[in-house]
């Protein structure tokens, strides 16, 4: 019924236009039509000699805005009825740039009218550079309608990399119009690999159209372990369409281990569509133990879709400790869905203290998203006191999101000497984001010397990764005679 009405208005608007256009009659360019579109919004439609101008009201006569940001839109038709040309607007009207990266683009289509160029604009009518690097999109299609050559380009027609690692696809589809082959390309028409190092990949379908296989491929067409750890992913889905079953195989379709272990997953799913309970198996389907010690994941996640109680099971179901000192975990989230609180608690449900001592913790975070504050707190919920002597650990971030400032305090937010003999810790950060200098100092933010000795050290590293380089100073920057090599 939505397509009929689609149509409907469609074909209504261009009547309307090409009628206005030949009578060069001033009444039906004004004219307003109020469509019914669908449940969410209206679509009221106004009309000049180029233009028809789009706007969306709810039912109840309030301002409806999409999920990119535009209220409203100005289309402009060419003389099949097809859409050319098409701009944003806000609520009042003004042209806008949607979340998308565009407030315009511009269309050119082939003889069965399918978009084959499209090119994309900025509020000043100058081209745009969308989010993923490219400026237009051209397309080529196969009997059937399918888009099987797609390449992006910059504001001079030339293929262009985009943010995703490629500047052109190409696809295969088979009878109902299923993608079944897609391979990538560079700017340079040369075979590109996808951050997890296959060239292409080929996909299968159940009859609900639910992807139930997905291979990799090399460079060179053969079968290849990408770097989440298997080469092929086979499916199983319920009416919902949400995966039920999901293993793992290697290049010759073998089972094949993950890094944590396990070949194969089981999942249960809430209302909302979370994954609310998990079941690890191993490459005969048998349950697997977690190197955490546990063989099934039971999740609760309330209305916001975070999980706040997650517990650790055995394949019986029953509550088993894990490695990490606790069997179960509540938490607490924010607005911006970020951990605020976290407790531990033992297989009877009872709190419970880690390895450091502590049962909660608590964050704030700061505009990055980086834990910038973390309190340490007891079985009651009280400040607890670490064993080097804070309650405490306040950090500053850099623009890479490295720790460069660590501030060790008290309940109070009072800085304190730690056991170490520092109070304050400052970081220097290589392009890696490995350590290459760390200072420390007192209360007062003087030098003060750590209890290994040293008031500042230096770090080189290897190819590998490796510390190859330290050097340990002294309050007057003389080298100390522990450093290595």
């Amino acid at each position: 019924m939505k397509k009929y009405f689609t149509d409907i208005r469609l074909l209504l608007t261009v009547i309307m236009v090409i009628i206005g256009l030949f009578l060069n009659r001033a009444d039906l360019f004004s004219r307003e039509v109020i469509f019914k579109d669908n449940e969410e919004y209206n679509i009221v439609s106004r009309y000049d000699r180029d233009w028809v101008y789009e706007s969306y009201v709810t039912k109840d006569g309030e301002i409806y805005t999409f999920p990119t940001g535009y209220s409203g839109r100005r289309l402009k038709y060419d003389n099949a009825g097809r859409v050319k040309e098409l701009w944003y607007c806000d609520s009042k009207g003004e042209l806008m740039e949607i979340s998308s990266g565009y407030a315009g683009q511009c269309r050119e289509f082939d003889e069965q009218n399918r978009i084959r160029f499209e090119k994309f604009f900025t509020i000043d009518g100058s081209l745009a550079v969308l989010p993923d690097g490219y400026t237009a999109t051209r397309r080529e299609y196969d009997a059937s309608g399918n888009a099987i050559d797609i390449k992006y380009e910059d504001s001079e027609g030339n293929l262009v990399l985009t943010g995703s690692g490629y500047a052109e696809l190409l696809r295969k589809f088979n009878e109902d119009k299923q993608m079944i082959w897609e391979a990538y390309f560079d700017e340079t028409g040369e075979p590109v690999a996808r951050p997890q190092g296959y060239y292409s990949q080929t996909r299968e379908y159940d009859e609900d159209g639910n992807i139930t296989v997905q291979r990799f491929y090399d460079i060179n067409g053969d079968p290849m372990i990408t770097t989440w750890g298997y080469a092929e992913v086979r499916k199983v889905f319920n009416d919902k369409k949400w995966a039920i079953k999901e293993a793992y195989y290697g290049v010759n379709g073998e089972p094949i281990v993950m890094a944590d272990g396990y070949s194969a997953l089981e999942r249960e799913y809430d209302d909302a569509g979370n994954s609310k309970l998990i079941r690890y198996l191993d490459g005969d389907l048998n349950p697997y133990i977690m190197k955490q010690g546990h063989s099934i994941l039971e999740r609760v996640f309330d209305d916001d879709n975070n999980a706040v109680i997650i517990k650790y099971k055995d394949a019986d179901g029953h509550m088993v400790m894990t490695t990490s000192g606790y069997a179960e975990l509540k938490r607490e989230y924010n607005e911006k869905k970020q951990v605020i609180k976290e407790a531990y608690f033992g297989v009877d449900g009872e709190p419970i203290a880690l390895a450091d001592g502590y049962s909660a913790i608590e964050r704030e975070y700061d505009d990055a998203g980086n834990p910038r504050i973390i309190r340490y707190l007891d079985e009651n919920l009280k400040p607890y006191v670490m064993k080097a002597g804070h309650t405490v650990l306040e950090r500053v971030f850099d623009d890479n999101n490295n720790a460069i400032d660590i501030k060790f305090e008290d309940a109070d937010g009072h800085i304190i000497m730690t056991t170490s003999g520092y109070a304050e810790i400052h970081r220097k950060y290589n392009d890696k984001k490995q350590i290459i200098e760390e200072s420390y100092y007192d209360t007062e933010g003087n030098p003060v010397l750590s209890t290994q000795g040293w008031f500042r050290m230096e770090r080189e590293y290897d190819a590998d990764g490796e510390v190859s380089v330290e050097r340990h100073y002294d309050l007057k920057e003389q080298l100390l005679p522990d450093s290595k090599p």
